[in-house]
């Protein structure tokens, strides 16, 4: 069994290019004091009933990170690296 002590929170976000699901895992803050964090974005796809479930035949991992804080609340970290993954996939 893995032991986390760190804090996770998932958020459902709606991005330029779909709908997705971001975990947040705060990290030890920098010697300076900065937050950090992993991010894990899944991206999720509308089935045949209208409903969003994870895309199948794909790996359901998109994208892991490990950034730097921006003194903003989770949920601004959540939207700042989901827009961040969505110009990168350009």
């Amino acid at each position: 069994m893995i032991k986390r002590t760190n804090q996770i929170s998932a958020y459902q976000l709606t991005g330029n290019k779909g709908a997705y699901i971001v975990t947040l895992e705060h990290l030890t803050n920098t010697a300076s004091g900065c937050p950090r964090f992993r991010a894990c974005i899944v991206k999720l796809e509308e089935n045949k009933e209208g409903k969003l479930c994870l895309k199948d035949g794909e790996g359901l991992l998109n994208a892991c990170y490990n950034f730097t804080g921006h003194y903003l609340n989770e949920l601004g970290e959540a939207r700042w690296i989901l827009d961040h993954y969505e110009e990168q996939a350009d």
